[in-house]
């Protein structure tokens, strides 16, 4: 096999790592948004979901709740996840709720101030306000990811 054809079959493989981590991640937030019209029902505080949650890895399970001042939306690798083990995220919102004093301040699109602080277990979290209500999102990902897919939901959630 000429060394032509070793590179050929290196990006087709990678090219079928990259369409399954995509399907993957599609997959992850069309369950969410499934879930949202049970949400909406239980919560009176706007939801905030991007546009697309990739999460690289195995496939993600998601649980949703809300109450009248919020909503958790949690993401684990396991169905009913209750511990850290199987733990992959968190979207979700407290009405009148304030982000932590000593967390690092980041932009975020539409002139919204952002609270940022990356976990030790490489976990960033960041929090933000809008319209009196508190904003999470909590991913095993990097500050530019976790800061991309808030403005992603920031977008699609207040249109233009």
């Amino acid at each position: 096999m000429t060394l032509m054809w070793k590179f050929y079959i290196v990006i087709l493989i990678n090219l079928g790592v990259l369409i399954g981590m995509s399907s993957i991640s599609l997959a992850q937030i069309e369950e969410i948004r499934s879930l949202l019209p049970q949400l909406r029902r239980q919560t009176n505080v706007r939801i905030f979901l991007p546009r697309d949650l990739t999460i690289p890895g195995e496939r993600i399970y998601v649980n949703a709740q809300g109450d009248a001042n919020g909503y958790g939306i949690s993401l684990g690798t396991h169905p009913q996840c209750n511990s850290n083990a199987c733990w992959m995220g968190l979207l979700g919102a407290t009405r009148g709720q304030r982000p932590p004093a000593d967390f690092k301040q980041v932009p975020l699109s539409r002139g919204i101030t952002g609270y940022y602080f990356a976990h030790p277990r490489r976990t960033s979290i960041l929090y933000w306000v809008y319209d009196g209500v508190l904003y999470v999102i909590q991913l095993k990902v990097d500050e530019e990811t976790v800061i991309d897919i808030a403005n992603s939901a920031i977008e699609e959630t207040l249109g233009n």
